[in-house]
């Protein structure tokens, strides 16, 4: 009488529903421990625990007699197919896509704040750059009409007559005529600074908007 013990007769897909039973509670298992894991991070962790699972369900197969398969067959091999429905193939291309996105995602969110910072100063002395020079060009123009000489300035009275004096009127008409140039100039580059930082307001309204979207 044969004093070793007798196997268990159990058919192939017995081993892989049981096999599938482990490998779902392991799986609920890391899902509630490692929720806000990466998913590198917690596929390796189910890598390893599978690992784990197939060594443990092989020390066991010795006392197993699997009817349905051929008996050269390895319970490794038996469960090499149910072992892909909880394991995808890892890609490293598409992880090193995935890592480059996220990077560049980092680098705009991190831009985007320098900007929300930023900008609110920039416009500032923009605005009071635009607004120092607007004012020095006035004074500017006050100067040059308080330092304007007065007809007959500088002239003896016993010389002054009407051939003395259109010289001075002329240049005076001269002078009139640049200045109101200047006035010109200064009042067509008002509106464009004013479009400039209305613009920059824009951009600024746009980004905020964005960031808040995307947050």
């Amino acid at each position: 009488m044969s004093t070793q013990p007798s196997k268990l007769d159990v058919k192939a897909e017995q081993i892989r529903s049981i096999y599938g039973q482990f490998q779902s509670i392991l799986d609920e298992k890391v899902a509630l421990h490692l929720p806000q894991e990466q998913d590198s991070i917690k596929g390796e962790v189910l890598l390893q625990l599978q690992k784990f699972l197939v060594e443990a369900m092989d020390m066991a197969s010795d006392s197993l007699n699997i009817v349905n398969v051929n008996e050269r067959a390895s319970l490794t091999e038996l469960l090499a197919q149910s072992r892909q429905q909880f394991v995808d193939p890892f890609d490293l291309d598409l992880n090193e896509q995935v890592r480059k996105k996220y990077q560049e995602w980092e680098d705009q969110t991190v831009k985007v704040a320098q900007l929300r910072r930023e900008a609110p100063r920039k416009l500032r002395e923009t605005y009071e750059n635009e607004a120092h020079l607007a004012l020095e060009e006035a004074d500017a123009l006050i100067s040059s009409f308080s330092h304007e000489p007065s007809s007959g300035q500088n002239v003896p009275d016993q010389v002054q007559d009407e051939h003395v004096e259109l010289p001075n009127l002329v240049r005076l008409g001269e002078d009139y005529q640049e200045a109101l140039k200047y006035l010109s100039a200064a009042k067509s580059q008002t509106p464009q600074n004013r479009a400039q930082i209305q613009k920059l307001e824009q951009l600024i309204s746009f980004l905020e908007s964005e960031l808040l979207v995307g947050g």
